[in-house]
């Protein structure tokens, strides 16, 4: 992830690549390569890389939230409000998760919950 921060998504992902071909059991490796993808708007491939984390390692919230974002941009709604309600549920003081299901939720005129997700978010991030 280091390329990735710096900017370098065509190296990010040619590190990606070669731990994902190390190794294809290894999530860490599905999960980076995911994250550079949904950086180059390859939403598809990322949303097949992030898949393939989460069922090697259903319980990270993290993968949960950035499948989430993927689904969003494909216009996935429902689908992403499942992945960021379960990133919550595994990491209950996610905030940023919290603030995209809210997001979501206003999405699909959920107003309410919407009002309720963003609330929490917010107490999240004062403490």
């Amino acid at each position: 992830m280091k390329h990735f921060k710096l900017g370098d998504y065509a190296a990010a992902l040619a590190s990606a690549d070669s731990a994902v071909a190390r190794s294809d059991k290894i999530p860490a490796g599905f999960r980076c390569r995911g994250i550079v993808h949904a950086k180059r708007n390859e939403l598809d491939a990322a949303l097949a890389d992030l898949t393939v984390a989460l069922q090697l390692d259903p319980n990270h919230p993290q993968t949960r939230f950035n499948r989430a974002l993927a689904l969003v941009k494909l216009g996935r709604l429902d689908e992403a409000f499942e992945d960021a309600s379960e990133a919550i549920r595994q990491s209950p003081r996610y905030g940023a998760a919290f603030s995209l299901r809210s997001k979501i939720s206003r999405a699909l005129q959920r107003f309410e919950d919407a009002d309720r997700d963003e609330q929490i978010a917010r107490d999240l991030d004062a403490k």
